[in-house]
């Protein structure tokens, strides 16, 4: 019988204790858990599909263009003939004010003629604003949502912990309740993250490539491949190690938002006072447990790939459904 005392008179001390006290809250409580993420797989669908809407509304025109190019170019390469790239005059970066220029050579003695197809008027200004505002709204309307998803799961694995049995309406309130606090969080690490990639990461690679380029004389044949790669390596390594101990520092923020009702900067301070002494456990934990998961999946993958049509959809979102509903835990 599951009693919830359980879970804090027997601490989970390794993985596999981490796995027992997972196994056993979704074993006696799995419905409202595949409930919440039943509903959370209908939001994400419904707000992708109103995003791509959005997306045609808002970059129709610029849409058009790039499908007009991209007949100009399927209709070149069927008559075999090949692509002059112009340089912008004044900034000398290919491409930037002007499309393509398309031309094409008939004939086999020299005495061929040209077909010159019109320049689709895009302006790459706009095009690039707009791509970067239909960027960020499918990032902010996906973290919304996201936030509240998240935080009605925490809140339902909250009520186990506390010995009651997890309601959906409950934690769906829950969730809504605390949105704005857990996406504020979620942005900051988003943003955060990503600027760690980039001082990391990106410009460690970009240094090194022009480095190797310079080098070379501009040769490609004269690069050396393997200061590149380890380059890589590197600076792939330690973004890696660096935001796995972030995230393991932040696994509590969440939870103190929705439990403590704490605020978005106040969640990360509460979060690094809980799991500070704790971070080779979590990313011990975590790693392992994950590993199990996606071993597990795999199997069942493989078994229901053999089975008729009908059944192997059902059973591939079955597991979906299931391991998405365990991650959280």
């Amino acid at each position: 019988m599951f009693d919830s005392a359980n879970l804090f008179a027997s601490v989970p001390v390794t993985v596999f204790d981490v796995i027992r006290d997972v196994y056993s809250i979704f074993r006696e409580h799995w419905r409202p858990f595949v409930v919440l993420t039943g509903y959370s797989f209908v939001a994400y669908v419904g707000t992708f599909f109103v995003l791509l809407i959005a997306t045609f509304v808002i970059g129709a025109e610029e849409v058009a263009l790039l499908k007009q190019a991209g007949q100009m170019v399927n209709q070149h390469n069927g008559y075999g003939g090949y692509v002059r790239y112009l340089v912008d005059s004044s900034t000398g970066i290919f491409g930037t004010s002007r499309f393509l220029d398309y031309y094409s050579y008939y004939g086999d003695d020299g005495a061929g003629s040209y077909t010159y197809y019109a320049n689709p008027k895009i302006n790459w200004g706009i095009f690039a604003l707009t791509s970067i505002f239909i960027y960020i709204l499918w990032i902010l309307a996906i973290s919304f949502v996201a936030s509240v998803f998240v935080g009605a799961i925490v809140h339902a694995i909250a009520e186990v912990y506390a010995g009651n049995v997890p309601v959906v309406q409950n934690s769906l309130q829950r969730g809504w309740a605390q949105k704005w606090t857990v996406f504020g969080y979620q942005f900051i690490v988003g943003v955060s993250s990503f600027f760690l990639f980039m001082v990391a990461f990106v410009l460690p690679v970009v240094w090194d490539v022009r480095h190797v380029y310079y080098e070379a004389d501009g040769d490609p044949d004269e690069m050396n491949p393997f200061e590149f790669v380890s380059v890589v390596l590197l600076a792939g390594s330690v973004f890696v190690v660096g935001i796995t101990i972030i995230s393991s520092l932040l696994v509590a923020a969440v939870p103190s938002i929705i439990c403590e009702q704490k605020s978005t900067m106040e969640a990360f301070k509460r979060s690094f006072q809980l799991c500070k002494n704790y971070i080779c456990f979590i990313i011990g934990s975590y790693f392992t447990y994950q590993l199990t998961l996606i071993g597990i999946t795999i199997i069942f993958n493989l078994v229901l790939s053999i089975l008729p049509g009908a059944i192997s959809v059902i059973g591939h979102l079955l597991v979906n459904v299931i391991t998405t509903t365990l991650g959280p835990m």
